[in-house]
């Protein structure tokens, strides 16, 4: 298998962090411009679980994909998050198709994309 990657799709389950995704999607923006420059496409999923504050509506302000579900459950999120990136990628073999994973409560280093996508080249 070769290493080459065609897209990114980083996945964020959120369940009610109106007070720290505002946060979290504006160092993702800043990880999400650096990898641009090293693959062709970008996107980024808010996968809203159960939410009843202000997440989405502070989401929606960001250049993102909003997935909305009910499952209590991170995991489900997830899954829902993957399998709305790989439809929108569906042109792209799932091998090809990087997906990077953080929690609406974090904030990532303006490397993280960049780092893992130097990570895959190699085949790590």
């Amino acid at each position: 298998m070769s290493g080459r990657v065609d897209a990114v799709a980083v996945i964020v389950p959120a369940h009610d962090e109106e007070q720290l995704i505002g946060a979290c999607l504006a160092s993702i923006d800043i990880a999400a411009r650096a990898a641009r420059a090293v693959v062709p496409s970008v996107g980024i999923w808010v996968v809203l679980d159960a939410c009843t504050d202000r997440s989405a509506a502070i989401a929606a302000a960001h250049d993102i994909e909003l997935v909305t579900v009910n499952a209590h459950s991170v995991g489900a999120a997830r899954a829902a998050g993957v399998g709305a990136a790989l439809e929108r990628f569906a042109d792209l073999p799932p091998r090809r198709v990087w997906t990077a994973h953080t929690d609406a409560d974090s904030v990532v280093p303006a490397n993280l994309l960049t780092h893992q996508l130097r990570l895959a080249r190699r085949r790590v």
